[in-house]
């Protein structure tokens, strides 16, 4: 008998989706630096496979740019009916292990394994399933990550590309996410992360990944402590008002401005 998880999740995100499916549909593609653009006149990268990536090209450079970095770099056209017919594929083959998924983007999708567990086995299991899918439904690789939330899971479906299986068991998640940069994980951007770590005194410089901030139970509140917080991705998380809460219970001696 397993030791079930109380919450298991798991992420596919396609590797470099578009430039892949060309690759897998033209194999004397395969292996090359290609992007795909808006048409056969397009000058802005969509998305490249990895052989472009080693080369410094990346999605939103100019096509004269990538020509420069790598004179054989390959333009080719998008074709987004294609991918559409790909992506569906693969959505319908991960319907095969659970019906609770979240179809986050067309090349990603989340997967709620936590009922499955007794029938399919493990989550790292689960999740060696769901690459398998994908394959036999697309002929495509994928990388996969395994854990107890969404961020999580995520996080670290993207350390092992682009071919990877990353489990991160829940009780290993804060240590392992204690000092990862917040704007590493998806849906924190930039920006606000950035004024987490320099506008907001009791925040401090990076707190880690493991959602919304919670205070610690010490004199001290001038350090955080990180508390797990499942949340939707994509949601709007009313960060200002939630940190006003804290900050007027935690630090009525401090006026919180809110987040620009």
């Amino acid at each position: 008998m397993i030791n079930e998880w109380d919450r298991a999740i798991v992420l596919v995100d396609m590797n470099a989706f578009f430039a892949s499916v060309e690759q897998k549909d033209h194999p004397e593609l395969q292996g090359r630096a290609i992007g795909i653009t808006n048409g056969a006149t397009g000058t802005c990268i969509i998305t490249c496979s990895y052989e472009a990536r080693a080369y410094g090209i990346k999605t939103g450079m100019r096509v004269k740019e990538a020509r420069q970095r790598h004179p054989g770099f390959i333009q080719i056209p998008a074709r987004p009916q294609r991918y559409a017919q790909v992506s569906t594929a693969i959505m319908e083959s991960l319907h095969t292990i659970t019906p609770d998924i979240e179809i986050f983007s067309v090349d990603e999708a989340f997967l709620d394994v936590t009922r499955c567990q007794r029938l399919l086995g493990t989550p790292e299991r689960i999740g060696q399933l769901a690459k398998d899918a994908v394959y036999d439904a697309s002929g495509l690789l994928c990388s996969v990550g395994v854990s107890g939330d969404k961020t999580t899971a995520k996080w670290a479906a993207k350390l092992h590309k682009p071919d990877g299986l990353t489990v991160v068991p829940p009780w290993e998640a804060a240590e392992r996410l204690k000092h990862i940069p917040v704007t590493d994980l998806c849906g924190i951007a930039k920006g606000i992360g950035d004024d987490f770590a320099t506008r907001i005194a009791v925040l401090p410089p990076a707190y880690g990944g493991l959602g919304i901030v919670e205070t610690a139970h010490r004199d001290d509140l001038d350090v955080l402590e990180v508390a797990k917080v499942h949340f939707a991705l994509g949601e709007q998380l009313q960060l200002g008002r939630f940190l006003e809460r804290i900050v007027a219970r935690e630090r009525p001696d401090v006026t919180f401005t809110g987040i620009l």
